[in-house]
């Protein structure tokens, strides 16, 4: 490719050959040709390796980075963004895929809003087929423009993954994913951006994520909750006013809480406490214990650990 692309698409993969072609050629049906992917195998061991380089052959605008297994998603998105020639970064996980309108429309609200450095579209789940789930949930609440921080801190607003854009010199910027973070890593960086610059927000379902059983959040979800106090930390630690510091802590108390109540169904008191304990920590008034743990926690103790368990068999 002669010409320097508007979008680099950067996609990271692991044993994905199910999902993976779907991805790959809703990018290539965009209706915007003017892209480059950087695709990033995290040393996968399913054929992906193959498909890859059958793709590449066929569109010259397709490069493969393959790295020994790292593990590390934040890394290999950061791999592919130091790869990456184009004006803008766009998203895209090798189980989701995008409406052939995507990369045209986001491009068009970013011209359209100047100040903007990012763009974000609404997300739809579908399921393992692709096929859009019902119901309500947190894909609904609408994408918005401008300075977006205190809305996405008051979850009035959902960010993910394969509906952002970002200007490449922001996303650098700000400090790309933090490979420290084993999950939660693009929490972390929508946070930064939020505050960093104005946002184009498209209320249109142009980015399809996908549910099934492998997917990382459904795998790890108590581990995530983790990372997401941790980001809320570091925003802490970059923002100023009260408010959104105050806002910051409610989170961290709200993500312990709902820890605690994950420790609960598991049957680990002394985790679940713990994270009871962090909770008030970040919220002295019990709130977020009472209403994400309370229930829960009182049941454990009268009834669902394991010294209840064995008080109630020997009949004490």
């Amino acid at each position: 490719m002669t010409t320097r692309p508007v979008v680099s698409i950067l996609l990271p993969t692991y044993n994905r050959l199910p999902f993976l072609p779907q991805a790959i050629e809703s990018a290539r049906a965009q209706t915007r040709a003017d892209w480059e992917m950087v695709v990033v195998d995290d040393g996968s061991d399913d054929g992906t390796a193959e498909y890859l380089a059958a793709v590449a052959a066929a569109d010259a605008r397709i490069r493969v980075v393959t790295l020994p297994r790292a593990g590390r998603i934040a890394r290999l998105r950061n791999v592919a963004a130091a790869e990456a020639r184009g004006t803008y970064l766009a998203f895209l996980d090798s189980d989701d895929f995008w409406h052939p309108a995507k990369l045209e429309t986001q491009l068009a609200a970013l011209a359209a809003i100047p100040e903007a450095r990012w763009s974000y579209v609404r997300h739809v789940p579908v399921g393992e087929g692709g096929e859009p789930l019902p119901g309500d949930g947190p894909h609904t609440r609408p994408p918005r423009s401008g300075w977006i921080l205190r809305a996405y801190l008051e979850r009035r607003t959902v960010v993910s993954v394969p509906a952002v854009m970002v200007e490449r010199a922001l996303f650098h910027q700000v400090g790309g994913f933090d490979e420290a973070f084993e999950l939660a890593e693009d929490h972390d960086l929508w946070l930064r951006l939020a505050a960093a610059a104005p946002v184009a927000g498209v209320d249109e379902g142009l980015a399809f994520v996908r549910m099934h059983p492998t997917r990382t959040t459904r795998l790890s979800p108590v581990p995530g909750f983790h990372w997401h106090i941790a980001a809320y930390e570091k925003c802490l630690r970059s923002v100023e006013s009260p408010e959104l510091r105050a806002l910051c802590r409610h989170n961290q108390a709200a993500f312990a809480a709902v820890l605690a109540r994950r420790w609960c169904a598991r049957l680990r008191p002394l985790r679940a406490l713990g994270s009871a304990l962090r909770s008030l920590r970040y919220d002295r008034t019990g709130a977020a214990v009472w209403r994400y743990a309370g229930r829960p926690m009182l049941q454990g103790l009268t009834r669902d650990f394991p010294w209840t368990r064995r008080r109630r068999a020997s009949g004490r």
